[in-house]
């Protein structure tokens, strides 16, 4: 809490006079003045809440004190300069006689212990008065009503750190994570309702306050922290972040030992060699800051060269997509003029391609060149330049084996972590934004920037941290810098890349970004300047600024190595600070002193009291200490009473002050990923082989999520694109798709999402080569894949379930087998009824011609059993075969059957039939032939009569004879026909034959004329359509049969319009009108057949490889399609 100390009130007799006390309301509204206030103690600490402490009777000489019934918990006590404070938890005590409130109240900002704070995982800024809204302290202020932002070290504005989620309370977010995190002192002004924040490592001012045993200490105390020291640390943040790639040393380790060489525990000789060593990495420490600089912007250039070549690639892709276009278009172009027009727009969008390949070709010589600089095989490259510098720093190299033993006995090692260094995904409001910059400015200010020359190479490298850039051109940019390099190139080429925090591009703001710049500039200024540290030169500055004549401006949100080493820096600077603090002892006291604030000698003092400013100290052996007064205790019941609070921590090694010791440091914290919610379970004898196969295409998906690095996300104008760096493996979402690629998006292999197809129109599915999972639910399946009879086909809809193309198997372990096969037929067996190779099913009773395989040993009227089958009905012939016994109550046959033996408790009905055996049965109907070795019985008709056709019959040996043809002839015997009547009937039937005779007489008589009369060239055309007429040239006949007919047209019985085929070994079919015209024509070209109407322009052309072209336009409206469906590869 700060105050203002030299506004205390003293009376005339120069002793203080005690704060009046203004009772309000949780608002400060006042209630009034409290009087008899007793024991009043205020303790003020800089840092942390203070507090007030006070006792009020009910009653004061009988008379009940004003207010006592008001001063309970959450009201407000004010003071006029000692502070404003909570009430908290008010007791009373009494013994029947006496009451008195004891009460406790804490400095304002108690009121932010209840305000709920929440902080989702992120990086954030700690302040920037420009954006405040989304900085740690602007959260912070939206949460505290009535409280503002004082003054903030400007060292803290454009700090950033990265916090996993938070959701507790604000003050105790703001008192120990943000000063822990952010190194910052946080500090209350309650009058002016103000947070302030201080930078821990900043150096403080000493008030000119001397205090000794000479004049106000009475007591001191001292005692060495020697478990505190550390002098070699392993800085890491979070995702196994370290320092390596930015030490010169090459190693995630850091050294300072100066407190053993300085107290002379470390020989001279290694002491001074330890000494020029460390001179060493510093004077190298900027050259190589300047070549991991180049590295990085190296990288940085190399993300925005690849978005060059990626948008090349699609401007060729589109070209090519225009090409094809316009070869279709032209292929469907009939008249001259129009092929003409596509013939000439194809010329130029060719002549387009080739420019647009070269162009593609350039770009990828500009990222094979910036690849090689950072190839570590290539010796000229950054990376190998970098190795150098860390083989020449590296301890071992520099020290022998027995020193370099010496010297880790003063290795006192500790791990720093802390995971709030973390390179994650930055802001996507301005993802994937790339622009041309020209006649442009940029300025940096308020900066840490240094330089390094690298003459050899001619450039000069300048790393900046912090401040703010402004970029003027077509947009105005505004952004506060995190971490940034400018490489400047001789010809003023240059390469300027920043990892921002807060950004406001024209209109648009985001809380981070990566930018890059890559051009030429001009009018290059800056305020870099020589400094001389020790013996160690460096050149340093604050401003730098310059114009762009033309550049490419890039920005991204990937995870780059760029964004790496802007961390990796900032986690090294962190530190190398740290180490500084706990490489010397620290040293912990204690003291009493005098109450110089109500002295009125010590006046001086009093007015020069400041919290969180340093004293001026006198230890035992005279030496002088400037350690930081945090707080102070106050007794108005006894005014000579007097406890100060220092920050009870100070180094030996230089004396001083600042605000780091009050704060917490943790060397150590824990970072966990729970890949436990990812595991599944399922016993082994429970897993089948496509359980088998999504459990291990599961764990192959979580060990590649779990293990993945260097993933990538970009959101641009073509959509969301996430996917590692150079691999073919990426994924990409637009609007109605998520699409996934195994070569870099040249096809893809995943879809999901909005289709449209001709064949089936608008749909929402997903299309990829395995759709795994354990329940599919639908209207309708459709599963197509290629075979050696074409393409297999499943396809269930209402209509039912369809299988073309294909064999169904059925099929169960230990048990029998059933085959359907459309080439074949269905079969049923045990063993050895198919053989399988691949996807193709081979019947063992097929062989390579495709013939029945029949069993040897089973045989009845020379048929067999086809081998290996139990039941088998042939789809060819129709023939069943049955291994066992049939059962039937019914059937009808209208072939043979042939049985050994047989028994029919029902009708059997044949048309024909033979047994072998006997057959017994109680009546039957045959409608077929009926043969039998003897006939033992009478054969009788039904009710209606019968009758026996087809047969001969011979009776008495000959004696009576009718054969098959109806011929009777009787050898013996007589015919009576005493019985038979109706012979008028029979007489009229000869006469009607007798008749019939003569009128075939007379046609064969005519039929000879007409052959004599043809012979001797007298007839004509034929007027009879019963007869046929042959000729040298010409057949007339109603109906003509015969192997093959040759000619090459037809003609309708009219003679006008005709068929015709012409062609040699390729045939030509065409219809013609009478009038010539071709209606239709089938033309075999080969390798296609083209199928044309009266325009003869193909309407339908089919290849030899099954593909079918339509051409024109095919009107559907006044049609029902069924049955048509896609296949997606």
């Amino acid at each position: 809490m700060y105050l203002d100390y030299t506004q205390i009130a003293f009376d005339k007799f120069g002793r203080p006079e005690p704060p009046t006390l203004l009772l309000q309301t949780a608002d400060e509204r006042t209630i009034g003045t409290l009087p008899n206030v007793a024991n009043l103690k205020i303790t003020v600490n800089f840092s942390e809440t203070s507090e007030i402490s006070f006792d009020l009777p009910a009653y004061s000489d009988g008379v009940p004190t004003p207010l006592y019934d008001k001063v309970v918990g959450y009201k407000v006590i004010r003071t006029e300069h000692y502070g404003i404070f909570l009430l908290m938890k008010p007791e009373i005590s009494g013994d029947g006689i006496e009451e008195i409130k004891s009460v406790t109240g804490y400095s304002l900002e108690k009121k932010l212990e209840n305000k709920q704070f929440f902080l989702e995982e992120g990086t954030f800024n700690f302040w920037n008065p420009a954006t405040p809204d989304d900085t740690i302290l602007g959260r912070i202020l939206e949460v505290s009503p009535g409280w503002k932002a004082g003054y903030v070290a400007p060292s803290l504005i454009g700090r950033y750190r990265t916090f996993d989620q938070y959701d507790d309370y604000a003050l105790s977010f703001l008192y120990d994570d943000a000063m822990d995190t952010f190194r910052c002192v946080v500090v209350f002004d309650v009058y002016n309702k103000t947070i302030n924040a201080y930078d821990a490592d900043d150096d403080v001012p000493a008030l000119p306050i001397y205090l000794g045993f000479d004049n106000l200490v009475t007591d001191l105390d001292i005692t060495e922290l020697t478990d505190e020291l550390v002098t070699a640390m392993t800085p890491s943040g979070a995702d196994d972040l370290d320092i390596r790639q930015v030490n010169p040393t090459g190693t995630n380790w850091i050294y300072d030992i100066s407190y053993f060489i300085e107290n002379g525990d470390i020989p001279s000789a290694l002491a001074e060699k330890w000494t020029e060593w460390q001179k060493s990495v510093l004077n190298r420490q900027e050259y190589y800051k300047g070549l991991v600089g180049l590295r990085a912007s190296a990288t940085a250039r190399l993300l925005s060269e690849q978005a060059k070549l990626v948008g090349r690639k699609a401007e060729l892709d589109d070209l090519t997509n225009q090409q094809s276009v316009t070869i279709q278009a032209l292929a469907l172009e009939t008249t001259a003029d129009g092929k003409a027009s596509q013939q000439k727009k194809l010329d130029e969008i060719n002549a387009n391609m080739e420019k647009k390949k070269k162009e593609v070709a350039d770009q990828e010589a500009i990222v094979t060149d910036i690849k090689a600089t950072l190839d570590a095989s290539n010796p000229d490259s950054y990376p190998a330049q970098i190795k150098a510098v860390n083989d020449e720093l590296k301890l071992t190299a520099f020290f022998t084996a027995d020193e370099y033993a010496l010297l880790r006995h003063y290795f006192i090692e500790q791990p720093l972590s802390d995971d709030t260094f973390v390179a994650s995904d930055v802001d996507t409001a301005v993802t994937g934004e790339s622009s041309k910059v020209t006649n442009g400015a940029i300025a940096i200010s308020d900066s840490t920037l240094a330089q390094v020359d690298f003459g050899e190479i001619k450039k000069k490298m300048y790393t900046i941290a912090g401040g703010t850039a402004v970029v003027t051109a077509a947009s105005k940019m505004s952004v506060s810098i995190i971490r940034g390099t400018l490489e400047h190139k001789a010809g003023d080429e240059f390469v300027f890349s920043l990892y921002c925090g807060e950004m406001k591009i024209g209109e648009k703001t985001a809380p981070s970004g990566l930018i890059t710049l890559t051009g030429t500039l001009s009018n290059l200024k800056n305020d870099i300047h020589e400094v001389n540290d020790k013996e160690v030169i460096t050149y340093e500055g604050t401003s730098l600024s310059f114009d762009i004549t033309a550049a490419d401006l890039y920005m991204t949100t990937n995870v780059s190595d760029y964004q790496k080493y802007s961390v990796e820096m900032e986690l090294y600077d962190h530190a190398v600070k740290t180490l500084a603090d706990v490489a010397s002892p620290t040293y912990e006291f204690s003291v009493e002193t005098g109450n110089f604030i109500w002295a009125q000698e010590f006046e001086p003092f009093r007015k020069g009291l400041e919290l969180g400013k340093g004293v001026y100290l006198r230890l035992h052996n005279d030496e002088v200490i400037t350690p930081v007064l945090i707080g102070f205790d106050l007794d108005f019941e006894d005014q000579e009473k007097l406890s100060l609070t220092f920050s009870n921590r100070f180094k030996r090694h230089d004396n001083v002050a600042n605000l780091k010791e009050m704060i917490e440091n943790s060397y150590s914290s824990s970072r966990s990923f729970d890949a436990a919610k990812y595991t599944y379970n399922q016993t082994a004898n429970q897993a089948s082989k496509v359980s088998e196969f999504m459990n291990s295409s599961l764990d192959a998906a979580v060990n590649s999520i779990i293990g993945a690095k260097n993933q990538s996300v970009r959101i641009d104008g073509a959509g969301l694109h996430i996917g590692e760096p150079d691999s073919p493996y990426q994924i990409r979402i637009i609007n109605g798709m998520i699409a996934m690629s195994d070569d870099g998006f040249q096809s893809a292999k995943v879809a999901i999402g909005h289709f449209a197809t001709d064949e089936l129109g608008d749909h929402w599915g997903v299309n990829a080569d395995i759709i795994g999972g354990k329940l599919l639910i639908g209207n309708g399946l459709v599963i197509e894949a290629p075979n050696d009879d074409g393409v297999m086909q499943f396809k269930v809809d209402a209509a039912g379930a369809w299988l073309y193309n294909s064999t169904f198997v059925l099929a169960k372990d230990g048990g029998g087998k059933i085959l359907i096969d459309p080439r074949y037929g269905i079969a049923s067996g045990k063993g050895d009824l198919y053989t399988t190779n691949g996807t193709t099913v081979t019947p063992s009773f097929i062989d390579e011609d495709g013939k029945i395989v029949f069993d040897d040993d089973i045989t009845l009227k020379g048929l067999k059993i086809p081998k290996g089958t139990n039941f088998y009905i042939d789809a060819n012939d129709g023939k069943a075969y049955f291994r066992g016994n049939i059962y039937a109550e019914d059937g009808i046959f209208n072939g043979t059957v042939y049985a050994k033996d047989g028994e029919f408790t029902g009708k059997v009905t044949a048309t024909s039939g033979k047994f072998t055996g006997e057959i017994e049965a109680t009546g039957g109907t045959f409608s077929g032939t009926l043969k039998a070795a003897t006939l033992d019985g009478t054969l009788k008709g039904g009710q209606n009569g019968g009758a026996i056709t087809g047969v001969s019959l011979d009776i008495g040996n000959g004696a009576f004879q009718v054969d098959s043809s109806g011929n009777v002839t009787i050898k013996s015997g007589k015919i009576s026909w005493g019985a038979v009547t109706g012979t008028d009937a029979i007489d009229q039937k000869i006469e009607n034959a007798q008749t019939t005779a003569n009128n075939a007489s007379s046609a064969a008589e005519d039929a000879a004329d007409d052959v004599y009369k043809l012979a001797h060239g007298q007839y004509g055309e034929a007027k009879a359509p019963s007869v046929t007429f042959i000729t040298g040239t010409k057949i007339s006949a109603p109906t003509i049969e015969a192997g093959k007919f040759y000619g090459s047209a037809y003609y309708n019985i009219e003679g006008g319009a005709k068929l015709q085929l012409d062609g040699g070994a390729y045939g030509d079919f065409v219809i013609y009108r009478a009038n010539g015209d071709k209606t239709f024509r089938v033309f075999d070209a080969v390798d296609t057949v083209a199928f044309s109407s009266l325009s003869e322009n193909p309407f339908l052309q089919i290849n030899n490889k099954d593909l079918v072209q339509l051409y024109g336009t095919w009107d559907f409206s006044h049609a029902t399609v069924n049955g048509l469906t896609a296949t997606f590869g």
